[in-house]
């Protein structure tokens, strides 16, 4: 069964990902983990074009993308159970909000506080600040706000997921769906008790799975 707008949106979804990942990994490769605050700093100071400026430019493409991919999961999908539909959908608006506002905040505030820092009546403010704006350090609050949107979008990836296994053809991306929505589930438990191995690692767990869901999605709805 062919459904060449939530394909398309599945395919860009799942290109931007891997494209976002392949950024992360060759950051990795140029900086080392960025596990601490002097490295986020210098990540944000360098602020690189493409190591920096357009890895937040993709991600702000991606949360777009992902807002577009789950309205048309609504649309396909509503038939099954309208009223859990409606009801998941009106997480996906809160997820954007909270991750717009972490990459937004690397591109627009993050620059102008790096600036502050070298201002002597500023630098105070500013580096307590970025402190708290710098997302690729773990424990930054915009980090967290990162985080807490995808535990947000595995609400509706679950309830779609379980939808979409009601569908002989959609089952496999369906079933993936699932799996990666409880990996997201667990980041917000991560958040709530503070133990950041269960906010990282299911983040990257469930990021695999979600990348297999969207490409196996797109595949099966554009064929």
């Amino acid at each position: 069964m062919k459904n060449k707008p939530v394909g398309t949106l599945a395919l860009i979804v799942f290109l931007l990902t891997v494209f976002w990942l392949g950024q992360m990994i060759l950051v990795n490769i140029r900086l080392g983990t960025i596990d601490n605050f002097e490295k986020a700093l210098i990540y944000a100071t360098e602020r690189h074009w493409f190591y920096y400026t357009f890895v937040y430019v993709n991600a702000l493409l991606l949360t777009l993308a992902n807002v577009l991919f789950y309205g048309s999961l609504y649309g396909m999908l509503k038939k099954h159970q309208p009223e859990w539909a409606a009801a998941v959908f009106a997480i996906v608006p809160l997820y954007g909000i909270f991750a717009l506002s972490s990459y937004l905040s690397q591109l627009v505030l993050v620059p102008i506080l790096i600036n502050q820092v070298a201002d002597p009546q500023l630098q105070n403010f500013a580096s307590g600040a970025l402190q708290h704006l710098l997302q690729m350090w773990p424990h930054s609050t915009i980090g967290l706000f990162d985080q807490f949107s995808y535990f947000l979008l595995g609400f509706p990836g679950f309830i779609y997921g379980l939808m979409m296994m009601k569908e002989p053809y959609l089952r496999v991306p369906g079933i993936l769906f699932v799996i990666s929505g409880g990996f997201c589930f667990l980041i917000g438990i991560g958040i709530v008790m503070n133990v950041m191995a269960l906010v990282g690692i299911p983040s990257m767990i469930g990021g695999i799975f979600s990348i297999a869901a969207t490409g196996i999605l797109a595949w099966k709805l554009l064929k």
